[in-house]
Order: structure tokens, then sequence, then C-alpha cells
């Protein structure tokens, strides 16, 4: 079939402007799922990849100079329109924060203008990682969001190791002095949650590009099934003990402390609210805040090295951090432009000459909200209720679940803070949930889909599976039929429960042409051989989700799954899997 339509498309492209292409589609060829119409206009041919959406992705037939058009799309015949969309397609930036405010991701921000700068250049953001632990938890999860929101939107992202800074302890949010860290604790933690940020990271990355959640040009090049662009926003590892282990004492209060006010510095609500308390504030912890400043001063004017030696260094302009943070990030804002200030008047001292010169454009700081439980507590290590990200120490089972039980009157807002699906499509899923709210889809969402960012789609497959195992004998399919427990492959039941104690191990011998009350003993579904066949006798044991009834039943091949395992269960969600050897 051919679709012939005469339409007009306005396109705003950072290089011509606004353009107006009037274009004549023929001959569809259907492509990666979708159709691929070759525009024909006044000027030159195009392609368009068209699809039912409201965003619609042209490229220049060349396969150069990549654009998307939100607001026009075609599908079948379409007449000529006088009311084209002018909305701004997607460039080789855009403007992040304004799309976390809109997700109520804001918490403050030092200068407004950044909107404008982020959508006209490369804008690096870092955000700062203590390690006072081996992992970081979901506390910490909001600032690796806020990370890849920017790097979504084209921007170089920086995660920085505070390997110098966690010696000391940040006072931010405590009530006490935090304990220190002996020297070679910090070194594990360091090079365990390097290992992690970069995990996160790339697999947030790999969820993004996979999802079609990026916006901006590259990515979306990328989604579509395109080589990887040259341009691709990059990502950085850095530790800030690199930089502060070459600074002596006396040069850092030459270079740096001369520039702090002490009445601005006790005006930081992390140091009031610790001087009215018996136990007041160190200096140690008084001082964190301009080795923090120090922080974003150092990675703004010398900047942090490429991978490509000839690339220049990246010129780190914005800082990011919870609203704890606010101080110490206002303290770095601050220091950079006094040194500025100092800079451009010439006064520079002349034995100051190992302090790099300040890059000249603006400087930002973005805060986010933080994050608290449905009574107000805030996550984190410290409250003890820690939900680590390290699948060592929280199995993917129980990241996911404890998403999934998110309550009702928090899991909108942790939709828009931890995901990164369209607030049109958590409008709707909140819509659906309002006429079904049995069924708690957005909890359902919410933890497929930050499972999938944090573990990958391997690890959430294995949360999925173990979740029907455990709790949902129901589940049905996409088309509403029952998924049946023996249609799953063995080593998928075996993965999704390694490493947990309901999981058993037992001989064939022991399994297979034994009483189903004996084999649920020794798999330990039940207490006793007593105890099971009372439970049998009460309609309450289960063999793969069947009801079993039969006192004299046995174990057959037949009921192996694969050959290899067999699920008991009692009650509704007393499970043991067992694997027969």
């Amino acid at each position: 079939m051919s679709i012939w339509t005469r339409g007009v498309v306005c396109a705003k492209t950072r290089t011509k402007g606004l353009s107006v292409l009037y274009c004549v589609v023929q001959s569809p060829v259907k492509t990666n799922g979708l159709h691929e119409l070759r525009w024909r206009t006044n000027r030159r041919r195009i392609s368009i990849y068209a699809h039912t959406s409201r965003e619609s992705s042209f490229r220049h037939a060349n396969g150069q100079s990549r654009m998307t058009i939100r607001g026009f799309h075609v599908w079948g015949y379409k007449k000529q329109s006088s009311n084209v969309s002018e909305d701004t397609i997607s460039q080789r930036y855009s403007d992040p924060v304004t799309l976390m405010k809109e997700r109520g991701l804001i918490q403050g921000v030092t200068n407004e203008s950044i909107s404008s700068a982020a959508q006209s250049s490369d804008t690096p953001v870092y955000c700062g990682f203590d390690p006072t632990a081996r992992s970081l938890h979901v506390g910490n999860l909001l600032q690796i969001v806020g990370l890849l929101h920017f790097w979504r939107c084209g921007h170089s992202i920086v995660a920085l190791l505070g390997g110098a800074t966690a010696s000391i302890g940040d006072p931010s949010g405590r009530s006490t002095e935090r304990p220190l860290l002996d020297h070679a604790q910090l070194a594990l933690n360091t090079a365990s949650i390097e290992h992690q940020l970069q995990s996160l990271l790339a697999t947030g990355m790999r969820h993004i590009v996979r999802k079609k959640y990026g916006a901006c040009t590259p990515l979306q090049h990328l989604s579509r099934g395109g080589e990887p662009p040259e341009d691709l926003p990059t990502l950085t590892i850095a530790n800030n003990h690199s930089w502060h282990s070459k600074m002596s004492f006396l040069d850092f209060l030459r270079d740096i402390g001369r520039h702090a006010r002490v009445g601005t510095m006790l005006s930081r609500e992390s140091v009031k609210s610790r001087m009215d308390q018996a136990e007041g504030l160190s200096f140690t912890e008084f001082s964190y805040q301009l080795l923090q400043g120090y922080d974003f001063y150092y990675m703004n004017a010398a900047g942090l090295e490429r991978d490509d030696p000839e690339a220049q260094p990246i010129k780190v302009k914005v800082q990011m951090g919870g609203s704890d943070q606010w101080g110490n990030i206002v303290a770095g804002v601050e220091l950079i432009r006094r040194k500025r200030a100092l800079s451009s008047s010439h006064s520079k001292p002349a034995d100051s000459s190992s302090s790099p010169s300040v890059d000249t454009d603006e400087t930002w700081g973005v805060t986010l909200p933080l994050v608290t439980t449905a009574t107000g507590e805030k996550f984190g290590k410290s409250a003890g209720n820690a939900v680590w990200l390290d699948s060592n120490m929280v199995s993917h089972f129980d990241f996911y679940q404890f998403f999934r039980r998110t309550p009702d009157s928090e899991v909108e807002r942790y939709l828009k803070y931890f995901t990164f699906l369209p607030l049109s499509e958590i409008e709707e899923v909140m819509a659906e949930h309002a006429k079904a709210p049995n069924l708690h889809l957005p909890q359902r969402t919410l933890a497929a889909e930050v499972t999938e960012m944090v573990h990958g789609p391997t690890a959430l497959r294995a949360a999925l599976l173990k979740t029907r195992l455990l709790f949902d004998s129901t589940q049905t399919d996409a088309d509403g039929i029952a998924t049946p427990l023996t249609s799953f492959p063995p080593e998928d039941i075996l993965a999704a429960f390694e490493n947990d104690p309901r999981l058993a191990r037992l001989q064939k011998e022991a399994v297979v042409g034994q009483e189903v009350v004996r084999v649920a003993a020794s798999a330990g579904v039940a207490k006793s051989k007593t105890q099971a066949l009372k439970l049998l006798t009460s309609g309450g044991l289960y063999i793969n989700d069947t009801k079993c009834t039969d006192e004299t039943r046995r174990i057959t091949d037949t009921d192996l799954i694969g050959g290899r395992v067999i699920v008991l269960r009692t009650g509704k969600s007393n499970n043991v899997v067992v694997e027969v050897l």
C-alpha cells in the first residue's frame, strides 16, 4: 500500500532557525517496527520514521543532522493541516532542569539561567558520594537518577567519590559527629563504591537507551539501532583524594580559606543545628563545607581529564546534591565567584600560581528533595532502614518488593522521582489504578522500572518470576491468560532463588517415588510428616500450584519441571523450591 499525503512540517534547527518544509509522502517501508516514509521537500529529501505516538524522528537522506519533532505525526492518510505544531525539536542538548522540575525533582537552583545554558552547550554536572559504607542505598538513588536525567539530555556527568572528604565526615543532616573510618576500611569502601557507581550508571544508561527515554539526538539515534555516535554524552568517575592529597594545610588556608567568611559559614543550617547542642561541632566537621567547595572549584577550574588525551578536560559547571547539601553547594559557588573576581581584578598573589585559572562561564548548584518514608523519616544508613543497592546485601527480589510495597499515597510521587516514564504515561497508570486498585498497577510499574534501571533486565525477570512463584499464582500474561508454573524454564526458577533459604536441594531418590508428605517435610515446607498430612487433608498443600488432596500421592517424574525442579507450597505464600539432583 502507498500512502500519499501532503503536509507542512515546522522544524526548529540549531543552524537554520525555523524552516517550513512542504512534503509529500510516498512508498512506506517498514524498518525496525516503524514505517519509514520518504518525504520529498521543496529543498531536500528526508526520511521520517512515523508511528502512532506524538513524536516523529526525521533524518536527512545523507544520514546526518537528525531531529525529532513532537506534536506532529503521520500514520495512514493525513490531509494537509494549517495548525502544525511548532514545538521545539530534540537537539544535541536539552534542558534537564525544567524536565526535572515537572517531576518535582528540583528543590532549589542557585540561578535559573541554567535552563537556557543547558539548551545550547554541554553543561557538565557532578554529584558527590562519600564512601562511608561499602554500598550505596536508596537514599542515594535520587542522585543517580538526577545524573542520568542530565545524561539523557546530552550532558556530561561526573560521579565524585569522596575519598578525602569521607575521612572527615559531612555534618549535614546529622545530630552527632560521624565516627571516623580507619584508612583501611575507607580504602575498601572507596573501591567498592567506585565499582558500584560505574555499574549503576552504566546499567541506567543502557536502560535509557533500551526504553527510548533519551531526550537528545545522539541517544535517540542510538535507541533506533544506529551506531554509537561520537558525540554521546560522557560519564566520568573521579576521586577528590587525587587533588586534596596534593595540597598542604598551609596552602589550603592561603588559597582557599582566605575566600571563606566565618559569618557565612556559621549561618549554614548544618552548622547552626549542631551549635545549639551540648556536643557542639568540631573544627573538622566545620571545615567540611570548604573541602566540598574546593572540589567544585577544582573541577571547574582545572577540569577532569577525558579518556581521549587530545580532548579538552571536562570543566564541571553544575553541582547537584540532596537538599541537605544546599549550604555546601552554595559554598562552592561562592568560592568560584570570589576566585573569579580576584582573577579578573588581576590582584592574585604572585605565589598562588599553583591554583588553576577559573572558567569564566557561570556555575550553578541544584538540589534534589530528600526521599522519606511514609512516616516522614529519611531513607539512609543512619536511620536503620537502609535498602542497599548492592545485590549481595539486598537481593533483586527484595529490592523489587521494597518498591512493590509502596503505599498508594506515595506511589505517584515515586514514579516521577525514580523512573523516566513520560508524565503522560504516569497519568494513565494512575487513572487505571483508580479503576482497579486491587491490581496495584502503579506499584508493579514502579518496582519493574526501578529494578531494571538499577540491576538490569535479567535481574527484573528473576524478581518477577520469584514474585510469581511466591505470591501470585494467578498471574496472567498480556492477553489475560494464566501463566502455568510448569511453563517456566527450570534454570530461570533456580536462578531466581539463588542464595535464598527457600531453595532446597534433594537427591532424586529422596523425591521421585516418595510420598508427598515425606518430601514436604524433607524440603522444609512443613515441620514434619504429621504437619504435612494435616495441611494436605485441609486443602493447604500444593505441588506446582496444584492442590494435593490424595494422602497416598507420590512424586513422579512428570511432576518435575524440566526434570529438575518441583515447587511445594503450603497456604498462600509459604513456598519451597526443590532442586532435584
